[in-house]
């Protein structure tokens, strides 16, 4: 290929680009009434999230997707198991994992650590129907002296907006 021909094919490539670039698209009225009825469809599908400060034994909080209940929390030494109702308000099974979704922080900031050979009632190792309910417990052993402050529960692994349970 010669010279001139080399050029005239860059300015006939650049001119075709440049027409593209430089054009402002808008929807038609049929696409953007499409577009506006997905948009509100979505705001309707969001989740009305019921927010508790200040959750504790015995409290309930609803995040639009789960429904998380404290029934309880009983300490023996340094060993605290906490009873949890996990209700699942979506239409996909959920994962409960005691390593990757629950947490307890202490008073003096240390993170107590899951104690799988204490003595409870069910398990929360498993998965959540769609729907459905979980009940079980869970135990934590803290350092000498430390006393429970925070539980978090996080059953959204991607998330960081966990649950949390004040408990003093």
């Amino acid at each position: 290929m010669k010279t001139w021909q080399k050029v005239v094919l860059g300015v006939v490539a650049i001119s075709i680009i440049g027409t593209f670039m430089g054009e402002d698209v808008q929807p038609t009225k049929e696409q953007a009434t499409v577009i506006e009825e997905k948009q509100s469809d979505v705001v309707e599908e969001m989740p009305v999230v019921e927010t508790i400060k200040d959750a504790t034994i015995g409290d309930t909080v609803d995040n639009g997707k789960y429904k998380i209940t404290l029934n309880n929390m009983e300490g023996v030494e340094n060993t605290y198991i906490f009873d949890i109702l996990i209700e699942n308000l979506t239409n996909e099974d959920v994962i409960s994992s005691t390593m990757l979704s629950y947490s307890v922080s202490g008073d003096d900031g240390y993170q107590g650590e899951v104690d799988f050979f204490a003595d409870v009632k069910g398990s929360l190792d498993g998965s959540v129907p769609a729907q459905g309910k979980l009940r079980g417990q869970i135990a934590f052993t803290m350092q000498e002296g430390s006393n429970p402050e925070t539980l978090s529960i996080n059953l959204d692994v991607f998330s960081n907006n966990p649950i949390k349970f004040k408990l003093n």
